[in-house]
């Protein structure tokens, strides 16, 4: 004997579903601008740490240079110096590390931030004057197309 009738319910819930394949990482939408402005930024930043490096460097080198031919002069003037409290006698290595942070602090206006903010306005303003255009309008659907 057959059974007249059947009830029953399955449920799928691997990796082929329809919510799984539909659930992909979006891309990143950026403009030909936006890349060009990236790139620009990357090699821009790049000659500032390379620019950067080589000052400290060359300062390290003139502070060490510097010490050894002023420390006769140095002992004389501390005994005339009324500060002499402060003391700014550092070796080499440390000198060429200020003297980069330094630098990286003068260059980092190298960077143009001012550009990324116009163009982050810019697209304000396009995106204003987009929505509040009478002509794209669609009468049949009565929204924006």
């Amino acid at each position: 004997m057959h059974t007249a009738w059947v009830l029953a319910f399955v449920a799928y819930t691997g990796q082929e579903t329809r919510i799984m394949m539909n659930s992909t990482v979006g891309s990143i939408k950026q403009s030909d601008v936006e890349r060009t402005m990236n790139k620009f930024t990357v090699y821009v930043l790049t000659m500032l740490l390379i620019l950067t490096l080589n000052l400290a460097i060359i300062g390290g080198f003139w502070q060490s240079d510097s010490i050894d031919s002023t420390q006769e002069l140095s002992m004389k003037q501390k005994e005339k110096d009324s500060h002499y409290y402060i003391e700014f006698n550092y070796d080499s290595y440390s000198e060429g590390f200020f003297t980069f942070v330094r630098y990286l602090q003068l260059l980092s206006l190298m960077l143009p931030t001012s550009l990324f903010v116009t163009v982050e306005v810019v697209k304000a303003l396009i995106a204003y004057f987009i929505v509040n255009d009478a002509q794209l309008i669609s009468l049949k659907q009565s929204r924006a197309t």
